[in-house]
């Protein structure tokens, strides 16, 4: 028997159809850049309620899925829109059409799925989860998170609150630094864990850009460097969005979320006190 998943995350809504007896091979991967999070923040007189392009989206999905055929796909959205006025509509729009509830998982439950689909991650490490709502960090010893910290630095909202112009303003990057500087001066460690692991889809999209080409494999870890990042920072801070999403390896889904991206792990950086830093893609998460 075929499954499908339909998943909708903060930039990506996706469509997975797997065998039943291998769920970790899809057969079929479809994905559409909808901004879910952008859309919350930044509502339009045209589209008020932002849900056009998914309810669109979704309809699309369940035709392709029907071809299969599949049982009732299972409709999961990220812990990222746990609080997005969206899903209201979108729960109305499912009732509508008879299917099946929301999936809600939280934070932690999200993680633990990740955390065991990869297969190179050490026993003790720091977590750093940078996704576009949240940001976090979660100490893991002997593969069991033991504690969570969160800092109000979700991608998306920064870009909301700090960022209105493109190219931005310099006091627009300056008011950013010095409140990811002032967040991160809350936290004090005593000990920091050897091995310290970023996870972030914009990290990844930002990996590749410094690069200037796509991996392959989402399952493995990048890596880039503090000085590499430094030199990528004026180009972004200096240059239309337009501009930059034409360079080599860069996204163009992710064209929004660079400029914040690289500011962040650049505090991040200088607050670890690391040269460098591994990143992996939170989209490698299989239902």
């Amino acid at each position: 028997m075929k499954e499908a998943v339909i998943y909708f995350g903060p930039v990506y809504a996706r469509l997975i159809i797997t065998e039943s007896e291998a769920p970790a091979t899809p057969l079929l991967h479809r994905k559409v850049a909808l901004h879910l999070l952008l859309k919350e923040l930044q509502r339009t007189p045209d589209e008020p309620n932002g849900s056009a392009a998914l309810e669109k989206t979704l309809s699309e999905f369940l035709a392709i899925a029907e071809k299969y055929p599949t049982e009732p796909p299972r409709i999961i959205v990220s812990s990222d829109l746990a609080n997005a006025e969206i899903l209201v509509l979108l729960r109305l729009f499912l009732k509508r059409l008879n299917l099946p509830p929301i999936e809600l998982p939280d934070f932690s439950a999200e993680f633990e799925i990740l955390h065991h689909q990869l297969k190179d991650l050490p026993a003790d490490f720091l977590a750093v989860w940078i996704s576009e709502a949240h940001l976090r960090f979660i100490n893991v010893k002997q593969d069991q998170p033991e504690f969570t910290f969160n800092l109000p630095c979700g991608i998306v909202p920064l870009i909301d609150t700090f960022l209105k112009n493109d190219p931005p303003d310099p006091a627009e990057i300056i008011a950013l630094r010095d409140f990811l500087s002032t967040e991160f001066d809350r936290m004090q460690w005593h000990h920091l864990p050897e091995q310290i692991l970023t996870f972030s889809d914009s990290g990844a999209a930002l990996v590749n850009l410094i690069s200037g080409s796509v991996r392959i494999d989402d399952t493995q870890s990048a890596c880039f460097t503090k000085s590499q990042l430094q030199n990528l920072l004026p180009s972004l801070t200096h240059n239309y969005k337009s501009q930059i999403a034409r360079l080599p390896g860069a996204d163009p889904d992710f064209r929004d979320y660079f400029l914040t991206t690289a500011l962040l792990y650049e505090h991040l950086l200088d607050y670890l006190g690391r040269e460098s830093l591994k990143v992996y893609s939170q989209s490698t998460l299989i239902w």
